[in-house]
């Protein structure tokens, strides 16, 4: 435990009139927590006028005005450290699962707080993978997620982490909705690992057939027309997308 100034200049004169923190290090020179201390009249002293002592079991900080006393920090202290200094996946595997245990969490989500700050640093491939754990069944938080990740051609990174039906499921628009921008985006083999995981009683396999044989006739007509290999390889893996057993068959001409 260490006594002293945050962010100061080499010359003391600078500490005069600051509050005084107190810092845990640990053994490998890292700091594990930091408090600034509610010293009375601390703007008249300057760091000759604390003390830190110590018994077995306590420490006390001295001041010509009063004692304070160090207490052991509980994890709602260590939680409120961590979001304090915006350590919010730390924060998270703290309170997940047992949020309801944390004063803090009363006012805030911390499961919000750490899936934002992933999509502000553009790391979607975690934001997918720890979207279940944090939005769970909350239906509006998936949708306003789904929707972020479109906004930023993402939406593969996330469909192998929506909702599957157990224990819980998302709107059958929802699942229509990422499904037909995975089409739209040429991205045939992500819209058919989608199929594979998804049960088709979350979604509705007759609107994702009308939408295929659409998408399928489109490119069928730019392939004759142009003789685009690309709109080649369309038709290709739409009619392979059309051969599950959800779907039937539809005859190419």
């Amino acid at each position: 435990m260490i006594l002293g100034y945050a962010n100061t200049k080499d010359n003391t004169d600078s500490v005069n009139g600051i509050r005084p923190d107190l810092y845990i290090i640990s053994r490998t020179n890292e700091e594990i927590s930091c408090d600034t201390l509610g010293i009375s009249s601390y703007e008249k002293f300057q760091p000759k006028d604390y003390r830190l002592c110590s018994t077995v079991s306590e420490f006390y900080i001295l001041s010509p005005k009063e004692i304070v006393v160090a207490v052991p920090r509980d994890e709602n202290d260590h939680l409120q450290w961590l979001l304090d200094r915006k350590k919010y996946k730390e924060a998270f595997s703290i309170v997940k699962g047992r949020e309801k245990q944390f004063r803090v969490t009363k006012n805030i989500n911390i499961g919000d707080l750490f899936l934002e700050k992933l999509l502000d640093e553009n790391n979607y491939e975690e934001a997918g993978k720890e979207s279940p754990a944090i939005l769970k069944d909350n239906i509006s938080g998936w949708t306003n997620l789904i929707s972020k990740f479109i906004d930023h051609s993402k939406i593969t990174l996330l469909v192998d982490h929506l909702p599957t039906g157990e224990p819980y499921a998302l709107q059958p628009q929802l699942y229509a909705f990422v499904l037909i921008q995975l089409l739209n985006e040429g991205n045939f083999s992500a819209a058919e690992r989608a199929l594979k995981l998804w049960k088709p009683e979350v979604y509705s396999p007759i609107v994702i057939r009308t939408y295929l044989e659409t998408k399928l006739h489109e490119k069928i007509d730019e392939r004759d027309t142009a003789g685009n290999p690309e709109s080649e390889q369309a038709v290709r893996a739409l009619s392979d997308l059309l051969k599950n057993p959800l779907f039937g068959k539809i005859p190419i001409n």
